[in-house]
This record gives structure tokens, C-alpha cells and sequence, in this order.
């Protein structure tokens, strides 16, 4: 590990405030603890959605994740959210105003089908922070004794809610009592380095019995916004994957107790699902047009998009008319 130096935010005071205020936090009393931090996160992907749809309703079909971007469309106009370079940069901006030690990491996403045992990854594909609290660095301090946390708001359905510690085999809770995040410390089998490159698993098991399956793999190499801008362009624009469909995942708390299980809404293609409780994915709306979806982003997800932008949906993403 190293250590985390204190670095200015691109976010004043005023944009700080309105940011506290929308995700409900405005009494905060504003120090960089763990505590807050769980707080944040937690308020966070409760308040935004994780979801795609600039890609498909604006003619551009691009997702503008500049601090400046994402701050209007997320805190001053709250018309929806963003996938993970949008969500992780706003957070990443905010953490640093509150005066946290964080920086960004990148990372590789599994996606092998859900149900097999082996590992499919991509490229850097993947924006998250790591980050360390003021009060654990002294002038003495050693990075290898540091405790430094993994923070990612932005992974959608299988999304961390809570910060995690960088440490091997360290568990955090999921969305829900039945859903477990923990990290692993591994060696990167494609190194060519001697000693190979030291890498982490983030891995997230759905009930005690099931199998734990890899969600990404990292290292702990600094990476700025200007990369991270750039990996979301050409994934809005040229990959091929699974975000050339439209997706909204939004977690709704199942009670008003502050640490309460979340439920998931989920859209993709052309069903809503609900998932919580321990429960399997349960259909709960089935999208008969592309209207239909667009009322279904505003009612159930509170993202923002009207009838007029359909016309930009590329074929690939266009829901076939059921009667």
C-alpha cells in the first residue's frame, strides 16, 4: 500500500453543501470518519441511479462524466444518474471537499455468465476509488500499516453500499442481510514481472450457501479523470456489450432504520425486476414499447427522459412492440 496524500477537490463549498442536501445528509457535521464515510456511500446509490440512458436518448449518445457534467444532471437538475465513471467521479470529488485522502483505480470486470465457475475478464473498463481516513496517517506513517478502503458506487446491480477494507479476505454486508461483498488478495497469472504484480478480487456471494463469484480484478495504479473520461467515451461509443442495452438499477430502503436492508429495481431489456429479502429476481412490470420504458425510467426510477428522445435508441436497443 502507499500512503494517500491530501489533494484539493474540483467541488467548492456551495457545490458541497447542495450535494449533502440532496442525497440527505445536510447535517452531516462534515469530518473525514469512517462512519460518514459508510453515511455517504450508503446515501449515495440510494439517492442516484446507476443508469445508461444518455447513451440512448440524447443524438450524441454520449454520457458526460466531467465534474461539471455530473454535478448539474446528478445535484441541480436531479434528472437521474450515471454508470460508474459518472457516479465515482461525483463521489471521488465530494470525498476529497470533506477532506478524505482518496484517488481513482481502474479495473477489470468478469462477464463470464452469472452461473459459470470460471473468469471471463475485460480491459480497464472500470472506475473506483481507494482511500484512506486523515486520522489513520501520522508524519511516521507507513503505507504498508495504513488501512486503506476500496469505495465504488458505481457497479450497478452487484454494487458495493459500503466501503470495504483492502484486506485479504475482509467481508462487508451487500444491498441486503443475504448479500456479501469481501475482497481477495491475489497474484495476476498474466505477469510477466518477477515478483508477479500483486492484484484484488472483489467477490459477492447471494446466501451462505452459494458459490462466492468474482465481480472484478485491480491493482492499486493511480489513474486520473481525463483517463477515466476517455474509457467512458469509447465505451459509450464503442463497445459491445451489454451497455448498448438500457439500464436503470435503483435500491429503495425496505424500512427508516438508518443501516436497513435495500431492495433492487432493476431494468433491462424489456422487464422491471425486484430483488431483495434473499428473494430471486421477481418480474414486476413487463415493457410493452419504447413509451412504456420511458414512463417506467420516470415513475419507478426518477430518471428524467421523454417520449421526443425515443427517435435516438440505435436498433440494437429498441424493444420489440408486444401487442
Amino acid at each position: 500500500m502507499v500512503v494517500i496524500r491530501q489533494t484539493p477537490s474540483f467541488y467548492d463549498s456551495q457545490q458541497l453543501s447542495l450535494y449533502l442536501a440532496r442525497i440527505g445528509l445536510s447535517g452531516i457535521n462534515r469530518q473525514p470518519t469512517l462512519d460518514n464515510l459508510h453515511a455517504i456511500t450508503r446515501h449515495h446509490i440510494i439517492t442516484f441511479p446507476f443508469e445508461n440512458t444518455d447513451m440512448h436518448y440524447t443524438e450524441s449518445g454520449v454520457m458526460d462524466v466531467t465534474p461539471s457534467g455530473v454535478f448539474d444532471r446528478l445535484v441541480q437538475q436531479k434528472r437521474g444518474g450515471s454508470h460508474c465513471f459518472g457516479q465515482n467521479t461525483l463521489l471521488f470529488g465530494m470525498l476529497l471537499a470533506l477532506r478524505y485522502r482518496a484517488y481513482v483505480g481502474s479495473s477489470r470486470v468478469n462477464i463470464a455468465p452469472p452461473e459459470s465457475s470460471e473468469v471471463q475478464f475485460t480491459h480497464l473498463s472500470h472506475m473506483m476509488l481507494f482511500l484512506q481516513l486523515p486520522s489513520d496517517i501520522s508524519t511516521e506513517a507507513d503505507g504498508d500499516n495504513i488501512p486503506t478502503y476500496l469505495v465504488d458506487c458505481g457497479f450497478g446491480a452487484r454494487s458495493l453500499v459500503r466501503p470495504i477494507l483492502l484486506s485479504d479476505g475482509v467481508t462487508v454486508k451487500g444491498s441486503d442481510s443475504w448479500e456479501t461483498h469481501r475482497v481477495i488478495a491475489t497474484i495476476d497469472a498474466q505477469s510477466s514481472l518477477i515478483p508477479p504484480a500483486k492484484n484484488w478480487t472483489l467477490e459477492m456471494q447471494e446466501g451462505s450457501q452459494s458459490p462466492w463469484r468474482t465481480l472484478i480484478k485491480f491493482g492499486m495504479e493511480e489513474y486520473f479523470l481525463d483517463d477515466m473520461q476517455a474509457t467512458s467515451h469509447y465505451f459509450t461509443k464503442g463497445y459491445d456489450g451489454i451497455f448498448h442495452n438500457v439500464i436503470a438499477v435503483k435500491r429503495i430502503p425496505v424500512s427508516e432504520e438508518s443501516d436497513a436492508d435495500l431492495k433492487r429495481l432493476t431494468l433491462f431489456r424489456g422487464q422491471v425486476t425486484e430483488k431483495g429479502g434473499g428473494q430471486g429476481d421477481k418480474v414486476v412490470l413487463e415493457i410493452r414499447d419504447e413509451k412504456d420504458r420511458v414512463r417506467a425510467l420516470n415513475e419507478l426510477f426518477g430518471i428524467e427522459r421523454n417520449d421526443d428522445e425515443i427517435q435516438y435508441i440505435q436498433k440494437e436497443a429498441r424493444l420489440e412492440t408486444t401487442s
